[in-house]
Formats: C-alpha cells, sequence, structure tokens
C-alpha cells in the first residue's frame, strides 16, 4: 500500500500541476484522488469491501500507527465535514494507515459535499485540512462510467 500511496503521489504531482488543488483520476483503475491544501493527506474514493463507494483519506506524514503487529482497526476519533460532525474509523493495510465515514450517512454526506462546494474543511480537534472540490464531479463521473469494482479494500 505504501507503493501504491508514493506511486499516487508521484503520478499526481507529476500529470497535473494544480495536483493538489484539483481532483484527477488514478489513470490505473479510474479512482478520484487529491491531495489536501496542505499536502497532509491523499484522498480518495474507491469501493469499500461490501462494494459501496467511500472516501479514504491517507496520512502522508510520518505516522507509525501501523508499524505495530498489535493494531486492530477501530473507531477514530470523530471529525468535522465543513461542520457537521461524522464517524470515522481508522484501519491499516499493506502498512499504510487511513481513515473513512463508517455510517452510510456519514459516506452519502462527505461525499455530497464534495459534490456541492468548491471545498471541503475538516477539523478534528486541533488539527484542520482544506481540501479542494475542483474536479471532483468530473472525476467521479470517470469512475462511475468506469463500472469500477475493485473488490474493496
Amino acid at each position: 500500500m505504501k507503493k501504491k500511496l508514493l506511486a499516487a503521489l508521484i503520478l499526481l504531482t507529476s500529470t497535473n500541476a494544480m495536483a493538489l488543488n484539483q481532483w484527477i483520476t488514478d489513470n490505473k483503475n479510474g479512482n478520484p484522488m487529491v491531495i489536501s491544501e496542505q499536502g497532509k493527506f491523499l484522498i480518495t474514493v474507491a469501493y469499500s469491501s461490501s462494494n459501496f463507494e467511500n472516501i479514504y483519506l491517507y496520512p502522508l506524514y510520518e505516522d507509525n500507527a501501523c508499524k505495530s503487529n498489535n493494531y486492530r482497526p477501530k473507531q477514530a476519533k470523530s471529525a468535522k465535514f465543513n461542520g457537521v460532525l461524522v464517524q470515522l474509523a481508522d484501519a491499516c493495510m499493506n502498512g499504510a494507515h487511513y481513515f473513512y465515514p463508517i455510517t452510510d450517512q456519514g459516506i452519502n454526506f462527505v461525499i455530497n459535499q464534495f459534490f456541492n462546494s468548491t471545498s471541503v474543511y475538516i477539523n478534528q480537534g486541533n488539527f484542520s485540512e482544506n481540501i479542494s472540490a475542483q474536479g471532483f464531479s468530473r472525476a467521479m463521473s470517470t469512475f462511475r462510467n468506469m463500472g469500477n469494482s475493485t473488490g474493496g479494500l
């Protein structure tokens, strides 16, 4: 997964000068992705293990959460997306740590914020980050038209 994140980061920064502020579609599997405006997260949409769309936030800073063999997925501290509290879970896969909304309402709310806003502001305690919605509708349309089903993460 770390190789996949690194490849996505390289793809974003090499193929599009606006990569940090505009959603693009991963050429390999069609997943929409963007890097947050402060460069702390890679955000992507993919199909969950239940084959429903979900949005995933991968930290791009040093994150040792997944280095422990004792790590177990758990409910993370909820975060506000454009002022609305959304329950999150965190998990690890192949050494990469990520967060995602855990309720259908939270998933739908966050995805709809990207469709209907120019940016999405995330706040969790002392942490805050802005994510551009520029290009999201186009990237999601491409993703959905591909009939993409990755079988989940």
